[in-house]
């Protein structure tokens, strides 16, 4: 299905008040990031050890568990929808960023097509990721839908990161300005015969 993507700019004041909160912070960890959860109350995210190596993790209830790449590298778990599957990133020292998705005990790598570097940022429950991607020159969103790769970009920006999607096909994110100023947007999903996905003002 072909859609077209309407660009909405957000600018919004939040006041969060918490009830309660609870820690999930890995055991023995130096410090410990917590990115994404689902409705199950799963819980993901990134932690360093103490000799300095980085770590994704799964929090599900009381149970802690490490997630890593395959290989020697860094492992940064970003979000997980309501099936279990999780997207991130692994950094190896020759090669950089890697975007991949971990379904069951399966990872795949998730890399745009001619990028230098990719970052897997967010997945719906109907398996459609959203991230970013960067060349030597600047910075680009994506979206993969299945096999199909697409470019997210915002006239006049100098990078775009897209950070989420939900199971309308909503993507939110980041696009900074060419005087470098960060702004928040929507991209609205738009049936349309001749276009993938565009952003348009």
């Amino acid at each position: 299905m072909t859609r077209l993507y309407r660009l909405l700019i957000l600018t919004i004041v939040v006041v969060l008040a918490l009830a309660s909160a609870a820690h999930a912070a890995v055991p023995g960890a130096d410090h410990t990031i917590a990115s994404g959860i689902n409705n199950a109350g799963q819980i993901v995210g990134f932690y360093e050890d103490a000799t300095g190596g980085g770590h994704g993790f799964l929090k599900d209830g009381a149970n802690i568990s490490t997630l890593n790449y395959p290989g020697p590298c860094w492992t940064f778990l970003n979000k997980i929808n309501n099936l279990g599957q999780i997207v991130g990133r692994y950094n190896v020292p020759i090669g950089g960023n890697h975007g991949f998705l971990k379904s069951n005990t399966t990872y795949t790598e998730i890399f745009f097509p001619g990028a230098n570097e990719t970052e897997a940022q967010g997945i719906n429950n109907l398996g459609q990721i959203v991230g970013s991607y960067y060349t030597q020159t600047t910075g680009h969103g994506f979206i993969k839908d299945g096999t199909r790769y697409a470019t997210i970009d915002f006239p006049g920006a100098k990078g775009i990161v897209a950070r989420g999607i939900n199971d309308k096909g909503q993507i939110v994110g980041v696009y900074q300005d060419s005087v470098g100023k960060e702004h928040g947007f929507l991209a609205e999903p738009i049936r349309n015969p001749t276009a993938i996905y565009l952003l348009l003002d």
